[in-house]
């Protein structure tokens, strides 16, 4: 009878053994050993070495054989199915070292040995003290070899078998250096894919050394390059077959972790067979069964370590030391003075994972706030103290219906139709009223917050000047003949009408009869009983041929007198205009009347950021030559706000039946999102690396979101806390916008909804996208702020200081002064705990949920035609927190404990 017997450990194997489930040798090292007691260590003859290889106790050299005419043999170290490793003299160096002589299969196989000698030049760079040194290959003999570092002690597979598991203690430092050594090889782009006890020494000092990087593979170039390994220690996905991959190598990690805390091994399969139906029916029995009084933590590190599904596990090594109890290398690397790695900064901060009690508190709050919001929406929003009754379509209708009657029967090429804020009406009557009985009327008003702009145009209209790519009142200009515009308010009163009359006349033509304005006039709502014809004292844009003018009052407030200017050519209206006290001459430019709030925002505003883009340009140029900056974090949120940017446009876009146009819009819109994501680009790269070196903490959930980490827990918390701190902030406008329902604040309207929020499916769509690369670029300036403050003032807080007064300057929203300072400081409060407190991404959460819960049309109130766009808003801020909630507490169930 013959028994196998593993030549590293010694260990007896049963017959059909594949390799030593013991410390992982494979199948071509085992020797065959006959059972006669006579001879139990007599290695069989069918198990000598093909090529002239000697017994298995012996080594192809001798003590003292001279190799490459500089390396001295002096003994064999090991012998394995990954070849012989021997310890030599460096004559030429006068220092030990280990060669490790290659399988013969690897020296038959060209292709495999130019794989060898390109993974070996990139392990030379991994240099870390828990990394043994690679340091060249050679040849002697026509046997190629490594050599490497000599580590005098005893690999963890000897020591495991010798004493079992290790104090926690212990435990935890030698796991500590574990994960530092493996970091440093995959920031390297170094695979070990063999990662096993028999492969980590402990030198004298008991430092942890990772061995045996010959068998790594390159991290980028690993596509369809695959190489073996001790199947014991392989991940699911590399037993079945597939690439390995930086979270095999962690998969790897969690079973020699296992070992180290708990004497035992994961899986005790002698067969590639029962291992691969072990991984896949069975789960890794709980350290803490096996080990009284483990750290929670541990077990924790150790079982993420081992899922499944490559996904769940760890990120990075570093991640997993951080995740130890006491771990904290970003401290370590801070107090060092080094620059910490963006991995580094990723990995710190720990696992993240919320209590469930807390996590359903940060929800809560936030869902009491925003209901706090709608329920304060009646009092603080244009469509609150005055709704707006008539949908798009409704009025559509109605425009079309005055342009037919006004005599242009055209079929129309082309229309649109958007809503605009009537923003000098409401100004106007918050500045002669008290702003309680302004409010209390305003739904009840002449004109109310809201207009309705309808135009259409024989040609298609193009709008090329506009910013948004939409058709506007300039954009295209009004000067195609036969097109027209038309103004109503939301209760379908005619505020404006405008055409544009033929460019060239008929030679001869007869007298045309005088137009009947009355379906106009009776379309303003004005008391037809008040009208009285008068002179015009406002000229139309366009030609005409006869003027005419009106004066009379609305029936809502018989004091305020209103013009009606007219005009007509041929006999068909050209120009009717209802014109307020409130209507301002613009093409007269009569200047903007300007308050001490709207200076000192804009000049903040315009000033800063100018000197900050021009600051953000010099510093990204210094850190790209130096080689600074985390480009490819720059290049990913880049991208994700040109994609963002670039949706937005195209959703809310006006498009026109004309390929060429078509095309020069389609160019424009890309151009303004690639400038976007420059921007965004330059900034990033200018400040992320002083930001990592001098406020890293404010990184880590952004660095783990850029690397991947949706479903981070880290992600999950910021989540919440960004909603809640951005619908806190929005709180505090809607509380002041909605203080002079009550207390007379002269000058302050209420909060205006965003128009594209009130069109169609598409255009809702748009805002909301196009709300997250504001907000990603309103966050950066905010930190280039911050940096730039710390670095002239050289302190912290006073650094803060000056950026928070920044803050309320531009905060300042421009009507009453006295009432937007005390909003201006909590917002900017607010904002700069959560940056301080949680980081950047949950700034930038903030201020996403900011500017939809200050610009959304907001309403429960099913009989509002604007309620889906509400809802749809309300929606995405509901999904963002259970989304939140689930990641923020480890992706377990929602309503677990």
């Amino acid at each position: 009878m013959q028994t196998l017997r593993c030549p590293r450990c010694g260990a007896d194997l049963p017959s059909t053994a594949s390799y030593c489930p013991k410390c992982g040798a494979n199948a071509d090292s085992l020797a065959t050993l006959d059972s006669n007691p006579a001879t139990p260590d007599a290695p069989a003859a069918s198990q000598r070495n093909l090529l002239d290889t000697p017994a298995l106790d012996q080594g192809r050299f001798i003590p003292g054989q001279i190799l490459a005419e500089r390396y001295r043999i002096v003994a064999l170290l090991g012998k394995g199915g990954m070849g012989e490793v021997y310890r030599a003299d460096d004559l030429r160096l006068s220092q030990p070292l280990a060669m490790k002589f290659l399988p013969a299969a690897l020296t038959r196989d060209g292709a495999a040995l130019a794989r060898f000698h390109r993974e070996v030049r990139v392990a030379r760079q991994v240099s870390h003290v828990n990394v043994c040194r690679v340091f060249d290959v050679g040849e002697s003999g026509g046997l190629p070899f490594l050599t490497m570092e000599y580590i005098d002690g005893e690999d963890l597979a000897s020591l495991l078998k010798r004493i079992g598991r290790l104090p926690q203690d212990k435990a935890i430092e030698i796991s500590r250096q574990l994960c530092a050594g493996l970091a440093a090889a995959h920031e390297a782009g170094v695979l070990h894919r063999d990662l096993k006890p028999a492969n980590v020494m402990l030198d004298k000092r008991g430092k942890v050394r990772i061995t045996d990087f010959g068998l790594a593979g390159v991290t980028t170039a690993a596509g369809d390059e695959t190489l073996g390994g001790t199947p014991a220690y392989m991940a699911p996905e590399q037993l079945a077959g597939n690439v390995a991959t930086e979270q095999s190598d962690i998969y790897a990690l969690g079973l020699v972790l296992y070992e180290i805390f708990t004497g035992k091994r994961v899986f005790e399969g002698t067969t590639l067979a029962e291992l691969i139906r072990q991984h896949q029916s069975s789960t890794p029995k709980s350290p803490a069964q096996l080990v009284e009084g483990l750290d929670p933590l541990v077990e924790r590190v150790i079982l993420r370590c081992l899922e499944a599904e490559p996904a769940r596990r760890p990120r990075s090594a570093l991640q997993v030391a951080a995740a130890l109890p006491g771990g904290d290398p970003l401290a370590a690397a801070l107090a060092a003075g080094e620059t910490p790695s963006p991995e580094m900064v990723a990995a710190a901060g720990g696992e993240g994972v919320m209590q469930p009690w807390l996590a359903w508190s940060l929800l809560v709050a936030a869902v009491v706030v925003m209901a706090g919001i709608v329920a304060l929406a009646p009092y603080s929003t244009d469509l609150g103290v005055a709704p707006a009754h008539k949908s798009l379509s409704t009025l559509e209708v109605k425009a079309q219906e005055i342009v037919e009657q006004a005599g242009y029967t055209d079929a129309a090429g082309d229309h649109a139709s958007w809503f605009e804020r009537n923003y000098d009406f409401m100004l106007y009557r918050v500045r002669n009223l008290p702003t309680p009985v302004a409010r209390k009327s305003m739904a009840h008003a002449e004109l109310g917050p809201l207009t309705y702009i309808y135009r259409q145009s024989p040609k298609a209209m193009a709008p090329a000047g506009n910013p948004n790519f939409r058709v506007d009142g300039l954009t295209p200009p009004h000067e195609v003949s036969g097109m027209a515009m038309v103004v109503l308010n939301c209760n379908v009163r005619l505020v404006g009408f405008w055409a544009v009359p033929p460019q060239v006349e008929p030679a001869s033509n007869p007298a045309p009869p005088e137009p009947n304005w009355s379906q106009m006039l009776a379309d303003t709502g004005l008391d037809a009983a008040s009208l009285r014809p008068a002179e015009s004292t406002w000229l139309p844009p366009m030609g005409f041929d006869h003027r005419y003018g009106w004066r009379g009052f609305y029936p809502e407030d018989p004091a305020t007198e209103i013009q009606i200017s007219a005009a007509s050519y041929r006999g068909k209206p050209v120009y009717f205009h209802v014109i307020g006290p409130w209507t301002g001459a613009w093409r007269m430019q009569s200047p903007r009347v300007l308050t001490r709030s709207s200076v000192v925002r804009d000049t903040t505003v315009v000033v800063g950021g100018f000197v900050l883009l021009a600051l953000a340009v010099v510093l990204a140029r210094r850190n790209i030559r130096l080689g600074r900056g985390d480009r490819t974090g720059a290049m990913r949120i880049s991208a994700f706000a040109l994609v963002t940017t670039l949706a937005s446009l195209l959703l809310g876009a006006h498009y026109i039946p004309d390929l060429g146009a078509e095309w020069g819009t389609l160019l424009r819109i890309v151009g303004m999102a690639l400038l976007d994501a420059a921007i965004l680009w330059v900034i990033y790269i200018a400040l992320e690396p002083f930001i990592r070196r001098q406020w890293p903490e404010l990184l880590i959930s952004w660095t783990r979101l850029l690397a991947g980490g949706v479903r981070d827990p880290l992600t999950g918390r910021d989540l919440l806390g960004g909603i809640l701190a951005g619908a806190t902030i929005a709180l505090g406008l809607h509380v002041a916008n909605a203080l002079p329902g009550w207390f007379n604040l002269p000058g302050e309207t209420t909060v205006p909804a965003n128009t594209m929020a009130l069109g169609a499916p598409q255009e809702v769509l748009a805002y909301v996208l196009g709300s997250i690369p504001t907000a990603l670029i309103n966050s950066f300036f905010l930190i280039f702020t911050l940096f730039l403050a710390r670095s002239v003032l050289r302190r912290y807080w006073p650094s803060v200081v000056a950026t928070a007064i920044l803050g309320v300057l531009t905060n300042l929203g421009g009507e009453n002064f006295t009432l937007e300072t005390p909003f201006a400081l909590l917002a900017t409060a607010m904002g700069m705990i959560i940056l301080l407190r949680l980081g950047l991404l949950a700034y930038v959460v903030a201020l996403f949920t900011y500017g939809l819960l200050s610009s959304a049309p907001l309403t429960l109130d099913f009989s509002r035609w604007y309620a889906p766009q509400s809802l749809f808003v309300l929606f995405v801020l509901l999904g963002m927190l259970v989304y939140g909630l689930r990641v923020a507490t480890g992706n377990k169930p929602l309503l677990a404990e």
